[in-house]
């Protein structure tokens, strides 16, 4: 079962309310916003490993869930938000090719060619860095284009969004077993909200 402390879980881009120093003695700064992408912990220690990305780096922090000051149980909502994925998001392989991709897309969009967009989602979900597990990373991304794309044609975006969610429901078909499916639940649920919410504002 995927691990979650407090509202950390997999997956979740978070923003630093406040500097941290984790329990190697590493200093995170304020306003840093980061995507999580592994959570793993130590029940021997209570020491959790956040594995986290961002665009062009990656860290990994770890936190003493016993410390009596910093990050710990209970207390995470004090040192970290939840935000929306960032317009500009981590690279990986194939780093000149994804942004050509994704500015295609929203280009097709543009000039009202849905059959050449729906293609583009297509090839974008059979690409290394979003196939299997990673769809959820599809998702997030094809959101921020829907919002980007917003201000210029809000019809194409909203159909553009409606691509992303299919994305989250074919990540969370993808659950091994009914407490994966679980876990994966509150992360579409809240790609849900968010879509409900911007075609409130269309």
């Amino acid at each position: 079962m995927a691990i979650q402390v407090d509202h950390l879980a997999v997956g979740r881009w978070i923003r630093l309310l406040r500097p941290v120093s984790d329990a190697e003695g590493l200093t995170f700064a304020a306003g840093a916003t980061w995507r999580i992408d592994a959570i793993a912990a130590d029940t021997s220690t209570l020491i959790v490993t956040l594995r986290l990305y961002a665009v062009g780096s990656d860290a990994t922090m770890r936190l003493d869930l016993r410390a009596p000051d910093g990050p710990r149980l209970g207390r995470m909502r004090e040192w970290f938000e939840v935000v929306d994925p960032p317009c500009v998001v981590p690279s990986g392989p194939e780093p000149s090719r994804e942004p050509e991709g994704l500015s295609t897309l929203a280009r097709e969009l543009r000039l009202g060619d849905i059959g050449a967009a729906d293609a583009r989602v297509r090839e974008l979900a059979m690409r290394p860095r979003y196939a299997g597990e990673n769809l959820q990373a599809l998702a997030e991304r094809l959101e921020a284009v829907a919002r980007e794309l917003s201000a210029v044609d809000l019809d194409r975006a909203a159909w553009i969004y409606e691509q992303a969610i299919d994305c989250w429901h074919g990540w969370g078909a993808m659950a091994t077993s009914g407490g994966d499916g679980a876990a994966r639940a509150p992360r579409i649920e809240a790609a849900q909200a968010r879509q409900a919410a911007f075609l409130a504002r269309a």
